[in-house]
């Protein structure tokens, strides 16, 4: 059914701002040309992208030697200093920012995060909760016509997906840095990777 104006369709549409999305189209072979006048730096290009593959794994390689000692020692400076800190300088020339950012904790884990950090656990993991339509019913008028008017708890299970998780809180990102007794509880946790901190950046100071 195409979408009118006034249709489910056309109004969930718009409220995606750009349309109906379209399928993937098949990889076509691209159209080129060939000048001599360009092969000499067409070369310096193919030669100069190299290096920068080389130089990125080198760069890869060091930053996780760096990492390896600037994170633990973050968290030594802030429990000196006893203030949260999210940046440190390394050797006066690097610059390691650690943000509260974390993936997702899965939503099943949570009774075990429970057990483990008792009364903190619902300051420290905080439970979230999407919602989103199922291919199927994105794509059918009848379905998102039932929706819009409002859907009963049947046609809301068949119609809907639904996702759990925890998001992980700035209070607990500061007691993580700030008190070793947390990131002793947390320690078998973020070794499993249910707590997963998104990698420190560097740069130069």
């Amino acid at each position: 059914m195409s979408a009118t104006a006034t249709s489910p369709l056309a109004f969930i549409e718009s409220m995606a701002g750009n349309g109906a999305a379209t399928g993937k189209k098949a990889k076509k072979q691209k159209l080129g040309f060939h000048d001599p006048a360009l092969d000499t730096d067409i070369q310096q290009f193919v030669n100069a992208d190299r290096e920068v593959t080389k130089w990125e794994s080198v760069r890869q390689t060091t930053e996780a030697r760096i990492l390896a000692r600037a994170v633990p020692a973050r968290l030594d400076l802030c429990r000196s200093e006893g203030k949260l800190e999210s940046s440190i300088r390394v050797n006066d020339v690097l610059l390691m920012t650690q943000k509260c950012q974390y993936s997702k904790i899965p939503a099943d884990r949570l009774p075990e995060l429970g057990e483990a950090f008792g009364d903190d656990s619902e300051r420290y993991f905080i439970p979230r909760l999407n919602i989103t339509l199922t291919p199927e019913a994105s794509a059918n008028e009848a379905d998102l016509g039932k929706l819009i008017r409002a859907l009963g708890p049947d046609e809301f299970r068949r119609v809907f997906k639904v996702e759990r998780w925890a998001e992980v809180s700035e209070t607990f990102h500061s007691d993580f840095t700030l008190r070793p007794e947390v990131q002793e509880t947390a320690l078998p946790f973020v070794d499993e990777e249910v707590i997963r901190s998104y990698k420190p950046t560097l740069r130069l100071a």
